[in-house]
Parts: C-alpha cells; sequence; structure tokens
C-alpha cells in the first residue's frame, strides 16, 4: 500500500476531517505532521534523514496532536504539503496594492513565484528536501468564505476583473518552487470568483487540536470536512495517474 505524508499548518484540520469522512478508502495510507500557525518554522532536519520538531513549544504541540513529533520521509511514497503557502486570494490584494493593473501573465507570474519563495511552504519543503527525494506536491490554499465579501464593490475591480489570473499565476508560482514536483489548485467546484471559497465549505470548521473545537463564526479562512473531502479526492486522483504517478499533466496550468 502506498504512503502519504501530509505536512501542514491548522488547514491539516479540514484534510483530516475529510480523511475521516472519505466515502471510499483509497488504496493508500495517510499520516499527518503540523501544528498551527507559523509554528513550523520551527522544523529541523537530522542526519538520520528525519525531521523533528526543533523547538519545545512546537514539539509540545505535536506531540499532543500526534503523538511524535518526528517524522522520517523516506518512509513514504507522496509528500503534500498544506495551508503553508499563500492563497490566490491574498496574493491578489497584495499585488494590487503594491502594482494595480496587472500587465500580463509574465509579469503576474513573477510576481507570485517571488511570494511563493518567501513562504512558509518554501521553507519546509527545504527542510524536506535535506533529507528526501521523494515527490513533494503542494496544495494551494483556499480562499477565504465568500460570505466576508458579500458584495462584489467591497473588492477592488481589478482584483474581480482579474481573479482567474491570479489564481492561474499563483498556481503556477507553487508548481516551480524550488524542490517541489507540483502543486494542486483548491478544487474548483469549491470556489467562488476563483480566489473566494464557497460559504458551506466553511461552516462548522474545527480547530486542529486533540480536541474537536469550532472556530468562531468570525473565522472565514479555515475549511470543514465537506471540503476535506474535495481535497482528499484531489489527491487520490493526482496519486493514481500522470507525471510521477502523482499528477496528470491536463491540470497543468498554460497561461
Amino acid at each position: 500500500m502506498l504512503k502519504v505524508l501530509l505536512v501542514g499548518n491548522s488547514h491539516l484540520a479540514a484534510l483530516k476531517a475529510g480523511w475521516e469522512a472519505y466515502p471510499k478508502r483509497p488504496s493508500w495510507s495517510i499520516q499527518f505532521y503540523g501544528s498551527p500557525g507559523i509554528s513550523m518554522e520551527g522544523l529541523r532536519h537530522r542526519k538520520d534523514g528525519s525531521i523533528v520538531a526543533g523547538e519545545p513549544r512546537l514539539s509540545k504541540k505535536m506531540l499532543s496532536l500526534w503523538g511524535s513529533d518526528e517524522v522520517r520521509p523516506d518512509d513514504f511514497d507522496f509528500i503534500f504539503v498544506a495551508g503553508l503557502a499563500p492563497g490566490a486570494f491574498a496574493f491578489a490584494n497584495d499585488y494590487v496594492k503594491m502594482n494595480g493593473v496587472p500587465n500580463s501573465n509574465d509579469e503576474l507570474r513573477g510576481a507570485a513565484r517571488q511570494l511563493v519563495s518567501r513562504s512558509l511552504a518554501a521553507g519546509t519543503v527545504a527542510t524536506l528536501r535535506q533529507v528526501t527525494g521523494r515527490p513533494i506536491i503542494v496544495i494551494e490554499t483556499p480562499g477565504p468564505s465568500s460570505d466576508r465579501f458579500p458584495d462584489e464593490k467591497a473588492l477592488s475591480s481589478i482584483v474581480v476583473n482579474n481573479a482567474r489570473a491570479f489564481s492561474d499565476a499563483l498556481l503556477w508560482g507553487l508548481q516551480k518552487m524550488d524542490g517541489v514536483d507540483d502543486a494542486l489548485r483548491q478544487p474548483d467546484e469549491t470556489k467562488v470568483f476563483d480566489i473566494f471559497t464557497k460559504p458551506e465549505y466553511s461552516r462548522g470548521s474545527v480547530r486542529l487540536s486533540s480536541k474537536s473545537i469550532e472556530h468562531s463564526d468570525f473565522d472565514s479562512k479555515h475549511m470543514n470536512g465537506d471540503f476535506g473531502v474535495k481535497v482528499i479526492q484531489e489527491i487520490d486522483r493526482s496519486i493514481s495517474g500522470g507525471r510521477y504517478g502523482i499528477y496528470s499533466p491536463a491540470r497543468s496550468v498554460s497561461m
């Protein structure tokens, strides 16, 4: 049986709930490894081929979540990284504030690549690459729930009118991140305007915790188990075909 390692932050909660609720059991197993917030900056690699929580607080949190604060990436066939990269909405907003209207797809791609190169995902992948040559696939971080922005007029028209271009550029940037073999886009059926998530996939989201604690009603960036099912389905599909046996070239972005 193939083995998958899923590394990430608080967004792992949705994927874990999705795995537990997935209607069919895939022909692969999964192990989760991560911690909320930016604490994953504390990951370190060892000469024995493992990665470990290098800071006491991170170690304590991982022990409470998974029973261990270390993992050996070479024990797995595929490694997926979730929640540690900027999402399309954040990219679009930051770009428009700094640059205004995008002039070309190449300009957007360059900005996206620069942004993801500074992300926690890039640092985590670099740490993983110190100890493994296994395929690493980054999962796009979902956009916030659209009910946080019920009126398009509350958004810059530049963001709305160029949403797909921002989304495509970000995915391209994730695919080109150093050490990454590919990237998975947020499932299209969960999206609104290409950079938001449908509200039904955010309601009832839970924290990444040893206890099942829901986020507050004001939280719009975390997703629930229904969203997690959709992402697990994408992982299942990606493992079964395409380049490296994990990704279908038909889903690659061409701009």
